[in-house]
């Protein structure tokens, strides 16, 4: 047998976020380090933090399907700190950010997509019109975001 095996594009990505996750929740874990005491003094059962930080990385498999709405749960997560001083999970949050930052790319993102379509060289289907609006500019159109 010569040559690799190919992977379809949709099986890349799902063992990619496989391993993306793994790594949060290792990354996660090696920043709680077992701590349990909270802030009032009174301790945590072991088993708490692991599991939260397991359902947390596993929110991140639908981050590119509702990335607002995982980012909240992931900053609303990451407010875990304020009971727990010790423990700052910050992996999740940014992987969430950035699944945001992806895919709600808003028209007031730079200069080029902030002017009206006329103004810009942009027809309404987002695409430029004339040379001149793709030498400088390219033309943006808001993705969904949920």
């Amino acid at each position: 047998m010569t040559g690799s095996p190919t992977w379809s594009p949709r099986r890349r990505r799902v063992l990619g976020d496989a391993l993306l996750v793994t790594v949060v929740v290792g990354i996660d874990l090696l920043v709680w380090s077992g701590d349990r005491e909270l802030w009032n003094g009174a301790l945590l059962p072991v088993w708490v933090v692991p599991v939260t930080s397991a359902a947390a990385g596993a929110l991140l498999l639908a981050r590119w399907r509702n990335p607002v709405a995982v980012w909240s749960v992931q900053w609303t997560y990451a407010l875990a700190n304020l009971a727990l001083p010790g423990y700052y999970p910050f992996a999740p949050l940014l992987v969430a950010l950035h699944a945001v930052a992806v895919r709600c790319h808003r028209a007031s993102r730079g200069w080029p997509c902030s002017p009206p379509p006329s103004r810009s060289g942009c027809s309404a289907s987002g695409r430029a019109r004339t040379p001149r609006a793709t030498a400088g500019a390219r033309c943006c159109r808001p993705r969904p975001c949920g």
